[in-house]
């Protein structure tokens, strides 16, 4: 019965995911740079989930916490909105809002966001045994709402570390924040 649970809780997180999205807005809970290395005013993030495929009503606006790059980066860039390539999995329809603290958490539009992540085995396309591979990556730039969509699978995890899915706005060049999107066992 244990396994049966454990299966349940996981399939309700994927469909709690998948059907409603997962938005990445920027926080508004300060004016002022969560780290030494962020901009002031530039997007910050936070994860909630939605119904409408929007930040969620009601949602506190939070900044995310910055993170490294972390491994694997992208080596190319690749503008597009499915990522899956030929990898099969449990589809994810990932929405994406990125909002300026420094202006009451107004929409950002015209940013790119770049999301990428490992496949089921653990593995990072462009790297290692899959050099010539371009899967689980991808950029879009925000709209008039600060939304970007990816359609992705579930993220596939590796030995230490919680499954993941890397994300990083830039305007320009300029790296405004770098943060993880972190998933439930």
């Amino acid at each position: 019965m244990h396994d049966r649970e454990k299966r349940i809780g996981r399939r309700e997180a994927l469909a709690l995911i998948g059907a409603t999205g997962a938005a990445l807005a920027a926080g508004c809970g300060s004016d002022l740079p969560t780290s030494p290395t962020e901009v002031s005013g530039a997007a910050t993030t936070t994860t909630t989930t939605t119904t409408g495929g929007g930040v969620a009503s009601g949602a506190a606006c939070a900044v995310t916490p910055t993170e490294t790059v972390g491994p694997y980066p992208s080596l190319i860039d690749l503008f597009r909105s499915d990522i899956r390539e030929n990898k099969s999995g449990t589809q994810l329809d990932l929405a994406i809002t990125v909002v300026n603290t420094a202006t009451s958490c107004a929409p950002l539009a015209g940013v790119n966001v770049e999301i990428w992540q490992c496949d089921a085995t653990g593995n990072y396309s462009q790297y290692g045994s899959e050099r010539t591979q371009t899967y689980l990556r991808g950029i879009q730039t925000t709209d008039a709402n600060g939304q970007v969509r990816f359609t992705t699978v579930y993220p596939g995890w590796y030995q230490g570390r919680a499954t993941h899915i890397h994300v990083e706005v830039t305007r320009n060049g300029q790296s405004l924040k770098v943060t993880q999107i972190a998933f439930p066992d």
